[in-house]
């Protein structure tokens, strides 16, 4: 039995919404996983940060950074 033309169309429309709703879902994906990646590399530099001024007054010590202020 042939498809009918308004049968045909319906399947058609189908299909289109599945790519459709495949596309939005591949730059949804895509969108999730660049933010997800910012956010990686914001914590990474942030904890750098942390240990760089951990070392600074380890080495130094607080008081020499104390000292430098009030002259």
């Amino acid at each position: 039995m042939a498809e009918s033309s308004d049968d045909r169309e319906k399947r058609v429309l189908r299909e289109l919404e599945g790519k459709n709703i495949a596309h939005y879902a591949a730059i949804l994906n895509a969108w999730i996983r660049t933010k997800m990646e910012r956010d990686k590399v914001l914590i990474t530099l942030s904890a750098g940060g942390v240990g760089l001024l951990i070392t600074l007054f380890s080495t130094a010590g607080i008081g020499h950074w104390k000292e430098g202020q009030t002259q």
